[in-house]
């Protein structure tokens, strides 16, 4: 057979037999979202489709929060946000999970644990950090925190095949 390893411009690995790496949401579900986590993400550019349901959901009142190293890399208006140099994006999740754990009343987690319907996005910037793997650890702690659902953005169609065909296993060549 043809070896073709999908990952290559990844950092990081998700985790032994994670299976829970790409959109956690169903696309429809998005124009549902009461809040949005967006992490390491230039939507415009990464996925303008998910971009058009996130503006449907703000429409209606949902609000978007910001984790990035770039503050001009959301097209919609931000209730709040964190923008850090990319070797801060980790402390800045960090930070935001433990305020989550201790109950604060400010900021994103404040806004994060009074909505229902959570839906967070790890963008481009995200998955090529060098520090993703422990990125996407704290991103579950939040998800589990304010009961939200975790969505990657892969690079293409190709690489979330090259995903789902070695079914989220480590060898990249089977």
């Amino acid at each position: 057979g043809v070896s073709v390893d999908y990952r290559l411009r990844e950092m990081g690995q998700f985790g032994t037999g994670d299976q829970s790496r790409g959109f956690q949401n169903a696309l429809s579900e998005l124009s549902d979202a009461d809040a949005f986590l967006i992490i390491g993400a230039n939507l415009s550019d990464e996925q303008p489709l998910i971009t058009h349901r996130i503006l449907k959901a703000r429409q209606r009142g949902c609000v978007v929060c910001l984790v990035n190293p770039v503050e001009d890399a959301c097209p919609v208006d931000v209730a709040a946000k964190a923008i850090v140099a990319p070797h801060r994006m980790l402390s800045a999740l960090e930070e935001i999970a433990l305020a989550l754990a201790q109950g604060s009343q400010q900021g994103i987690a404040y806004i994060l644990s009074h909505r229902s319907r959570v839906c967070i996005i790890l963008g481009a910037l995200a998955l090529h950090h060098p520090d993703m793997h422990r990125i996407y650890t704290c991103v579950q702690t939040i998800a589990q925190l304010t009961h939200g659902k975790v969505n990657v953005l892969t690079d293409g169609a190709n690489s979330s095949g090259g995903f789902i065909k070695s079914a989220g296993t480590t060898d990249a060549y089977t």
